[in-house]
This record gives structure tokens, C-alpha cells and sequence, in this order.
């Protein structure tokens, strides 16, 4: 049971997946938490690197660093690591400064992985494109691509239809060029 031990901001937490519960030990005083929890779940692994005082939490191959925030455990997530349940990992260490995480295997040796907040919006049409290279801003949250595509963070809008009546002059300037790529010979200047 005590690989399901780990220590943070002088608490000590014991998990019991068997219970789906976790005892708190703070300052002397023995609590429990019987809720099931992410912490109890018998798919859960934990390690605790103790120089640094960071707690990872994986789950259903995510990867998550626990924190103590106002006196209650959150997880932020750190990144989607397939088959790392399966991996015998001796030791990991989550460096924020430099976005990386740092996973020591027995098998497998030192994985460094480099992580991004880039996100790769994707159509879902069979046998086309997922990169867009000639796109140009088009709102504060999206970019739009030469055949009329506009892409968002995590969803994609097929067939932007224009009308140039309705545009300001910073959009014309945009669209202008997006209708010169696609059709210089259907378009007129106003």
C-alpha cells in the first residue's frame, strides 16, 4: 500500500484503491476521504519525485501533476502519454520553465518530451489535407485557408460564403486576397 503514499505541503496521503479511499495524515490528525476518486482508482499510478516535491498522477494513459491549492489536491493536466501504464518508470520530473516532462524507464531509458499549447485542428474528410500552410488571420480565435476554410483551436467551418456589402475594410483587405488565390478572374474590385 505504500506505493500509493506520497507527501505534499507537509501532508501525507495514503490511498487504498481496494476501498476506493484515501487517508490524510495533517499535522498529527488521521482523516479520510471516502469518496472514489481519480487519487483510489485501481487504474491510477502514482509517483512521488521528492527532491522536487511534484506528485503525478496517470490515468487511462494522461498524465497529470498534482497540486495543492488552497488546501485541496487538483491535478493540472500535462499531456496524453499512450501505453504509459504499461512502462516501468522509475522516475519523472515535470520542468514548467521549459514545457518538458522528463520520464526515466527501466526498459526504455530517458524520455524527454517537449510540450506545446499548439493545437492542430483537423477536417474530417477522408483523403484530404490536414495542414494548412497559406492561411492568414481571419478573427481572434481563427485563421482561414485559401479555399474558404476556417480553422478554430479544436473545430473546423467548411465554406465561408463572403459578402463584400457587409465586410469592413480590414476584412475586404483579407478576403480580397483569399478571392485573388482562389478566382482572379470572377473578381472586381468595388
Amino acid at each position: 500500500m505504500l506505493k500509493n503514499a506520497f507527501v505534499q505541503k507537509s501532508t501525507v496521503y495514503i490511498t487504498d484503491p481496494v476501498h476506493r479511499k484515501t487517508i490524510v495524515i495533517c499535522n498529527g490528525k488521521i482523516s479520510y476521504d471516502n469518496r472514489p476518486s481519480v487519487y483510489n482508482d485501481p487504474r491510477t499510478k502514482i509517483y512521488w519525485f521528492q527532491s522536487k516535491n511534484q506528485v503525478f498522477v496517470i490515468n487511462h494513459g494522461k498524465i497529470y501533476l498534482n497540486e495543492i491549492k488552497d488546501g485541496k489536491q487538483v491535478l493540472h493536466f500535462i499531456v496524453a502519454y499512450k501505453e504509459i501504464e504499461n512502462d516501468y518508470i522509475g522516475s519523472m520530473l515535470y520542468d514548467e520553465a521549459n514545457q518538458k516532462l522528463y520520464i526515466g524507464s527501466l526498459i526504455k531509458g530517458l524520455n524527454v518530451i517537449s510540450l506545446s499549447h499548439f493545437y492542430i485542428s483537423q477536417k474530417k474528410v477522408p483523403f484530404a489535407d490536414e495542414v494548412v500552410y497559406p492561411a492568414l488571420p481571419f478573427s481572434g480565435c481563427s485563421v482561414i485557408s485559401q479555399d474558404g476554410t476556417e480553422y478554430f483551436k479544436d473545430t473546423v467551418k467548411k465554406d465561408i460564403l463572403w459578402s463584400c456589402s457587409l465586410m469592413t475594410d480590414a476584412l475586404f483587405t483579407i478576403t480580397q486576397e483569399i478571392f485573388c488565390i482562389q478566382n482572379l478572374e470572377n473578381y472586381t474590385e468595388d
